[in-house]
This record gives C-alpha cells, sequence and structure tokens, in this order.
C-alpha cells in the first residue's frame, strides 16, 4: 500500500495510507490489523494513537515507526522522511472485500488452507450436536397424517 505525508516537521513525519481498509474484526485489545511493514520488509509496530504521540519522548524508541488504526486509514508515524509503501497484514470481517473482482461461482472462499482443521472441528463441536439435540417433530401425529391420506 501506498502511503501519503499528512505531516512534516524537522523531525517528525506521519503518513496516512492511500487505501482505504475493509472492515476489520474488533478484538477487545486491538482491531483486526496482524502486521505492517516498511518498503524493506522491517516490522512496523502497532500500537494506538496515544502511544504515537508519547513514542517520540521514549529514550530508546523514539525512532522508530509506529502504526495505528483511525477510522478506516492506516496511519505511520517516523522520525526518518524514508517511508513511502507499507505492507498491512489484516482480519477482515468479510474477506471477499479483498479480491476486487471476487465471484462466488467461480473463486474459491479465501480461507487459508492452516484454517481448515479449526473451521471443521468448530463446526463439528459445535453445530452439529446442536442439530442432532434437536427434537423432531412428531408431537402433533404429522407422520401419522400423511401415512392416513396416503391409504386413502
Amino acid at each position: 500500500m501506498h502511503v501519503s505525508k499528512i505531516e512534516e516537521e524537522p523531525t517528525h513525519y506521519e503518513y496516512q495510507g492511500d487505501v482505504e481498509l475493509p472492515k476489520l474484526i474488533d478484538f477487545h485489545y486491538m482491531p483486526g490489523v496482524v502486521s505492517v511493514k516498511d518498503q524493506f520488509g522491517n516490522i512496523i509496530q502497532l500500537g494506538s494513537e496515544t502511544k504515537m504521540k508519547f513514542q517520540k519522548y521514549r529514550k530508546y524508541t523514539c525512532k522508530d515507526y509506529i502504526a495505528y488504526v483511525k477510522g478506516n486509514r492506516i496511519y505511520v508515524e517516523s522520525k526518518e522522511p524514508v517511508l513511502e509503501y507499507i505492507d498491512v497484514d489484516v482480519i477482515a470481517e468479510n474477506p471477499t472485500e479483498l479480491k476486487k473482482c471476487y465471484n462466488p461461482d467461480v473463486d474459491d472462499y479465501p480461507l487459508p488452507a492452516a484454517m481448515w482443521a479449526t473451521v471443521k472441528q468448530l463446526i463439528f463441536t459445535r453445530e452439529t450436536p446442536w442439530m442432532i439435540g434437536k427434537p423432531s417433530d412428531v408431537t402433533n401425529n404429522s407422520e401419522d397424517d400423511t401415512q392416513n391420506r396416503v391409504k386413502e
């Protein structure tokens, strides 16, 4: 994703991602952003806007990049003016929004192969027992009525 400078001071640069993020899964402790990397593959710290504002006053980490999500955009703060592209990994609420031309009739659902076992396990442990435990519909003699109609 390309980033644009939105704030520039002699020792402070703030960048904004040019692309809006899809609706992300909200965890209690952070938004659904897994990782952010710069154009060289270096990991950028993920935090909040408040952490970003106080980061510049820390002794050892004041020069580190820090990224945060605000609205549907990602922002990165830095002391260096060399950032142009970032790589963002997210967990979207609807993964089909990440592919521009998703066709459900032709394309596979974008679920990594590593997650198949987890999804199957959740289905078998949570959904199947509930469906098996549902009462059958024989309380109103519904089966007997159909048999009587067939005999007549």
